[in-house]
């Protein structure tokens, strides 16, 4: 998906832990970033297995192994990382990590024991909400959670704000790329309401689209 921007280098040497642990630790961000999972994977399953106790070192495991389908693996690597006393900045990253997951909608679907994920994606959302009231990512995701959950007020009224948001001044905040971000959280809103047959909705973002399409190009 077009997801909320995770960068493992935000969770990296968070924790002063041994050179050796480290040293895993960046060769499997290495090879997220060139796209080996499976490297990533074992790279991050030495990085846990000489300093089990660092939160990032979890974290960026469980967020490959969500990247791999293994969900159950995923969730039980984030909830290891809480479990380590993550400090402010990687809780948020954590947090993240976990809405993503509860809020697949493949992952939920997968096993009836699943069932509740959407609901704990929901709640992990608001919170995230309260400290970060407008990012346009946060509720585009709450959006499509409270549509799963068949909430359609509160789904129109979070995708709606997200449009709002969605704006490079707005997504600057947690992305490399302003007009990008922006242009990402705008396509899935006007997919999705394609997708559902909301036409004249998805017009009016499509006329957003074009509007930042155009300002970015003649910055360039």
């Amino acid at each position: 998906m077009s997801r909320y921007l995770v960068l493992l280098s935000l969770t990296l040497g968070l924790c002063g832990c041994g050179p050796i642990a480290e040293s895993f630790n960046q060769k499997g961000a290495k090879a997220f970033g060139q796209g080996d999972l499976g490297t990533a994977k074992r790279q991050f399953q030495r990085a846990v297995l000489l300093s089990g106790s660092n939160p990032a070192y979890h974290n960026n495991l469980g967020y490959v192994l969500y990247q791999m389908k293994d969900y159950d693996g995923a969730e039980g690597e984030f909830q290891k990382a809480l479990a380590g006393y993550p400090g402010e900045k990687l809780l948020r990253q954590i947090q993240v990590d976990q809405a993503l997951l509860y809020c697949d909608a493949n992952a939920a679907v997968e096993k009836p024991s699943h069932k509740d994920w959407n609901g704990k994606g929901i709640e992990i959302l608001r919170q995230l909400l309260q400290n970060d009231t407008e990012n346009a990512e946060f509720h585009m995701r709450l959006g499509f959670a409270y549509f799963r959950a068949a909430n359609p007020g509160g789904g129109f009224a979070e995708l709606d704000r997200a449009v709002e948001l969605a704006t490079p001044e707005q997504t600057a905040h947690y992305t490399s790329n302003p007009v990008e971000g922006a242009l990402s959280i705008l396509r899935q809103v006007e997919q999705f309401y394609i997708k559902v047959r909301l036409f004249q909705k998805a017009a009016v973002i499509e006329k957003k689209v074009q509007k930042l399409q155009k300002n970015g190009s003649s910055k360039s």
